[in-house]
């Protein structure tokens, strides 16, 4: 595969063509403009460490410094999707021959919790323990599990 070089490649035509590409494939408005989003605070965060960077000279480490980052003060899931939008970019670049390769696709998911059941109430759990009764007896037997004779 052929790249253009990628030295001196800013973020402005990038970013305008995968947005542009983003609308094309029907994707919604409010979706482009948080993609939009993700990319303006990638952008900034990248030139507080390397000013003048562009696409080219990130790398896998910018990234990690940039999830280790967020990661004190946001959480797995917001991190992911950061993570997400990322990779659809850097991907979009590679597509296009921009890059050579997704520099993110280094950089691991960050594992999300899963969320504990509701835990029921009292009177939910005595509902729930006499539906086999209640199902039992308009099938015309008497009690739970036990049959009635003919």
């Amino acid at each position: 595969r052929e790249v253009a070089d990628p030295v001196g490649l800013s973020w402005d035509e990038p970013v305008q063509a995968f947005l542009r590409h983003e609308e094309c494939r029907g994707l919604r408005p409010r979706t482009v403009e948080l993609d939009a989003q993700e990319l303006r605070l990638f952008r900034r965060w990248l030139e507080r460490r390397l000013p003048g960077a562009g696409p080219a000279e990130v790398t896998e480490g910018h990234l990690a410094d940039f999830v280790l980052e967020l990661r004190t003060g946001a959480q797995p899931r917001t991190i992911n999707i950061k993570r997400q939008t990322l990779i659809k970019f850097f991907g979009f670049l590679v597509a296009r021959g921009w890059l050579a390769d997704n520099p993110v696709r280094a950089v691991p998911k960050q594992r999300e919790g899963r969320k504990l059941p509701k835990a029921l109430q009292d009177d939910e759990v005595r509902l729930l323990l006499r539906q086999p009764d209640m199902f039992f007896a308009k099938m015309g037997y008497q009690g739970t599990g036990v049959g009635r004779e003919a």
